[in-house]
């Protein structure tokens, strides 16, 4: 049997979705600690030591080779980064390391990864968006900002108990603003599942599980919904999605048509920030402009049929 068929089987018996977020350390919220995710070592001659603590003469735990990526990254406050090398927990001094998808990536890049990735890099972040576990297939998506106002989200698709992704994906592109631009989320059916990756410069677009080719995008202007979206996809793989500026929900077929976008005049439906499916309707929480929040229910053709104020 060849890998595709292999793999496709494999994706056709799928059964369950599960989100699996995961630290390496939990420091508490100590002024000065942040958390930066994985780094690649830089600008040093061969190596940059791994101490044993945050003291440049603390003992040597290992010697990290230039270009290397560390992971479950700490920044301490002190100029030293917290940080995972194979298998071993230390620190090394901030001024060596850089968010490890820079390097390739520059200030926008869209399509295949150009960077080496193992499974670390995806389970070892506190971010992970995406664990779809089917059978021995993982999709794992990571979402990943930084002070110079960039964003990223990478994917990986792994095969069994494979350490390197059948394929991986990569988004950078500068920070859409006041809210996360860049999302993952599983598309298609239960028969022909698929990933999907939303931007709100960019639109939705439709990646093939099997090959991580892209199989269609809707753009900005027709699916103009913003940062801060939020979803939720029918057993016939219908995308219904919202974001800041729509502020209402979008219907998307799973071949990439757009079948309705929601209107509405009640000035109190302003921030979408959940939507559930409910056997004839779609039911979309948002806040308003005082903080309150309300529930809409629409029909299955985007009429909107009711709006109630909840407790949140």
């Amino acid at each position: 049997m060849s890998f595709r068929k292999w793999f496709s089987l494999l994706l056709a018996l799928c059964l369950l979705l599960a989100v699996l977020p995961a630290a390496a350390r939990d420091y508490g919220d100590d002024d000065g600690i942040e958390s930066v995710e994985s780094m690649r070592v830089v600008r040093c001659k061969e190596w940059v030591s791994l101490r044993e603590k945050s003291d440049t003469s603390s003992r040597r735990l290992a010697k990290v080779p230039l270009g290397a990526v560390v992971n479950s990254c700490i920044r301490d406050g002190s100029g030293m980064v917290f940080c995972k090398y194979e298998g071993e927990y230390g620190f090394i001094l901030e001024e060596y390391l850089e968010p490890f998808w820079k390097q390739a990536a520059g200030q926008m890049y869209r399509g295949k990864c150009p960077l080496p990735m193992t499974l670390n890099l995806f389970v070892d972040e506190a971010d992970t968006e995406l664990d779809w576990e089917k059978y021995g297939v993982r999709v794992l998506a990571n979402h990943y900002g930084d002070s110079d106002g960039t964003e990223a989200l990478i994917l990986g698709v792994f095969a069994g108990d494979a350490v390197t992704p059948s394929w991986t994906y990569m988004l950078v592109l500068p920070d859409s603003g006041e809210l996360q631009g860049l999302t993952a989320f599983m598309g298609g059916t239960a028969a022909d599942p698929q990933v999907m990756v939303y931007h709100c410069e960019l639109g939705l677009t439709m990646l093939d599980l099997v090959t991580g080719e892209e199989k269609w995008t809707l753009s900005p202007a027709d699916c103009s919904l913003g940062a801060g979206n939020a979803k939720a996809v029918s057993d016939d793989g219908i995308v219904y999605i919202t974001g800041y500026y729509g502020p209402h929900p979008v219907a998307i077929s799973a071949e990439g048509t757009v079948l309705w976008k929601a209107e509405s005049s009640d000035g109190r439906l302003v921030w979408p920030y959940a939507v559930a499916i409910a056997e004839d309707r779609i039911r979309v929480k948002y806040r308003s402009q005082e903080d309150n929040a309300f529930l809409a229910e629409y029909d299955l053709n985007g009429n909107l049929t009711g709006v109630q104020a909840i407790a949140e």
